[in-house]
């Protein structure tokens, strides 16, 4: 629990920036889906609202893809395809620097934990001091 608080407030700038860039692209390409699909001649129309359009923006950039709506006109393909390669880009760039600061939050929990040691009663006090400033032998 400790590691994911330190983690949290090492890296709360590059989370908001994630958070901000993905409403951003949600409010964004979910009007222009919802939009882009307004004149379907189908009886069913698979963008009732703008809220659908960021619905469907939504399952688009996580990529799981439910399939539940999708466009059915060329330009709405399109502007699909184009959110998709935003959003990989987009979300993968922030996510190194986020990924190498969990990395280093881990790192420094590593550090703390191995600097308790387990004490028998073969250690010699000398031997004690000397694993506890990181001198072992």
């Amino acid at each position: 629990m400790f590691l994911i608080i330190q983690f949290v407030c090492e890296a709360w700038q590059e989370l908001i920036l994630v958070s901000l860039l993905t409403t951003i692209l949600l409010t964004l390409f979910g009007s222009v889906i919802y939009f882009a699909e307004i004149d379907t001649k189908s009886e069913k129309k698979q963008f009732q609202s703008i809220m659908q359009g960021m619905w469907w923006s939504m399952v688009t950039i996580t990529t799981v893809g439910y399939g539940d709506i999708y466009p059915v006109t060329n330009v709405g393909r399109f502007f699909g395809s184009v959110l998709v390669i935003i959003s990989m880009v987009v979300l993968t760039l922030p996510m190194t620097v986020v990924i190498s600061k969990f990395n280093r939050a881990y790192e420094d929990e590593q550090r703390i934990s191995q600097r308790f040691i387990i004490v028998d009663k073969n250690t010699s006090p000398s031997m004690l001091q000397l694993n506890t400033i990181g001198l072992s032998t």
